[in-house]
């Protein structure tokens, strides 16, 4: 059903791309239990689909490192490689620095239909998604931020 809050830009149907409310599913995490991408709302988060043998990958993460020391922003990443088990990605998270939320869902990449990585989504505070790209610098997610932030 399509309605509008004045933005003319957004459905609020939920779907997988800009202009949608995040598509919402549980995430289970490396760490154990789950997270839901709706349990963000009120939050700006940024999900990255991602996979450990992925060189731009590993290059998103450092920017993600980044990102993780602004305020109210919140980043989940995604492993969509069912190839790698849970001591491997834990080992892989060490490595790389990843201290935020870390998921495991080849299922999340294919209702996003994930076809190249990294993926990125930037989700608003009301859960709409404003961005969906590949690898994001750091500049344009400080333009995400005061565009939507």
């Amino acid at each position: 059903m399509y309605f509008s809050r004045g933005d003319d830009s957004v459905t609020y149907e939920e779907g997988i791309t800009a202009g949608y409310l995040v598509t919402d599913m549980e995430i289970p995490l490396l760490n154990g239990g789950a997270v839901r991408l709706s349990d963000y709302e009120g939050k700006i988060l940024v999900v990255g689909f991602m996979a450990p043998w992925c060189a731009p990958c590993k290059e998103q993460v450092k920017v993600l490192k980044v990102l993780n020391e602004y305020q109210d922003v919140e980043i989940i990443t995604i492993n969509i490689d069912s190839r790698y088990n849970s001591s491997t990605l834990k080992q892989f998270a060490e490595a790389e620095g990843v201290i935020w939320s870390f998921g495991i869902s080849p299922e999340a990449a294919q209702t996003y239909q994930t076809n190249a990585i990294p993926t990125i989504l930037f989700v608003d505070e009301e859960g709409v998604i404003r961005y969906r790209g590949f690898f994001t610098t750091l500049n344009q997610f400080e333009q995400l931020l005061q565009s939507y932030g």
